[in-house]
């Protein structure tokens, strides 16, 4: 049978489409794990925040964590918040622009003061939204993306994570919200990155199961070609 332009174009748009399918499987395929992995770590963040002691009770030197509240007499940074992180959106995600922490004074439940002594503690975003404030700063131009804020106001809850010392607590990582609002955020985050492969399954193994069908019709094809219609297909191919 004679392969005509019709067919040369037939057969490179068959070419092309078991391209995309393989690949769109094999995308699939890798994210899975991923978000395996992804579970695995948002439960032991989760073990963690649960093991470790009160920092109100800890010995001097020792990790724990901290439920507190920012002192009502903490200065602002910007737009009224302490502790902030401008994001802008590009590329379909929201990108770190600009943030700003400080040292502060924080209240425990009982309202006892406890010093935050650092400034370069992580801001904990394992959460969302990680501060109960959160707001549009700008609105996206041709030059720009949208642009927003998210931090904690005087009087917001926090918590902590860091070590006790004796005259306060260097932090490394702080989050705008209580401790019961971050362990339901952290349980939300677990069950839908534990569903996620079965979503993803379903999709990527018949579109690889396809590949792999039409790869072999396409392989038959060509060993069946004669030499005028091999020669006439890469004539077509070659500029």
């Amino acid at each position: 049978m004679a392969r005509g332009g019709r067919n040369t174009r037939r057969f490179d748009v068959l070419v092309a489409f078991t391209f995309i399918v393989g690949m769109a499987g094999v995308i699939l395929l890798i994210t899975v794990p991923a978000t395996s992995c992804g579970a695995t770590e948002l439960k032991e963040r989760r073990a963690l925040m649960e093991s470790l002691p009160d920092l109100t009770r800890a010995a001097h030197g020792e990790r724990g964590v901290l439920e507190a509240r920012v002192d009502e007499a903490t200065p602002p940074l910007r737009a009224g918040l302490v502790v902030y992180l401008r994001e802008e959106y590009k590329q379909r995600r929201w990108q770190w622009l600009e943030g700003q922490a400080q040292t502060m004074t924080v209240r425990t439940a009982d309202g006892a003061p406890i010093a935050i002594l650092n400034n370069d503690y992580q801001l904990d975003r394992t959460v969302e939204p990680w501060a109960r404030t959160r707001r549009d700063e700008a609105a996206p131009t041709f030059a720009t993306g949208a642009i927003r804020i998210t931090g904690i106001q005087p009087s917001d809850s926090i918590l902590v994570v860091g070590k006790k010392m004796d005259n306060g607590v260097i932090a490394e990582s702080l989050a705008g919200i209580s401790r019961k609002a971050y362990l339901a955020g952290l349980d939300q985050e677990i069950e839908a990155s534990s569903r996620a492969p079965l979503y993803l399954l379903p999709i990527a193994l018949p579109c690889l199961v396809l590949a792999f069908w039409l790869g072999r019709r396409l392989w038959r094809e060509v060993a069946d070609e004669t030499p005028a219609e091999a020669k006439a297909r890469r004539g077509r191919d070659t500029p």
